[in-house]
């Protein structure tokens, strides 16, 4: 609209009207614009006020898709450390396994080793006595 007018703003028509009819015209047409004018404000002020509300649920929705992020970075974080430590009792549950199957075998060893003994021992005593009786005779 020319020369630096506000565009929402209504002009006024000249109030200094030649005949009584041209007055009351524009009296009517001056009650009209500030009706006008007035209707434009409370447009204005509701898009201002939606635009406020927008922003504000922008940053809530911003807000909250940044705190689901963390929960699903804390999420995979906790499911990373629960493998590890699942990983590590398996490891261990897999050494104390192998473990008693060492003890198994070594006491099977230990009883091996002890009965051969026992019958080296018997052996060498029954010798020994042979040994005795030989001399003897």
């Amino acid at each position: 609209v020319g020369g630096g007018r506000r565009p929402p703003e209504y002009e006024f028509p000249s109030t200094k009207a030649l005949n009584p009819e041209a007055a009351r015209r524009s009296e009517s047409e001056k009650i009209q614009a500030e009706r006008m004018n007035k209707r434009l404000e409370a447009v204005r002020r509701a898009e201002e006020e939606l635009d406020d509300k927008t922003r504000v649920m922008e940053q809530r929705e911003a807000k909250v898709l940044e705190s689901e992020k963390k929960s699903r970075e804390r999420d995979a974080d906790i499911a990373r450390k629960t493998k590890e430590l699942n990983d590590k009792i398996a490891k261990i549950e897999a050494l104390r396994a192998e473990e008693k199957e060492l003890k198994e075998r070594l006491d099977e060893r230990v009883k091996d080793i002890s009965a051969r003994a026992d019958r080296l021992r018997e052996e060498r005593d029954l010798l020994a006595k042979h040994q005795v009786t030989l001399e003897q005779d």
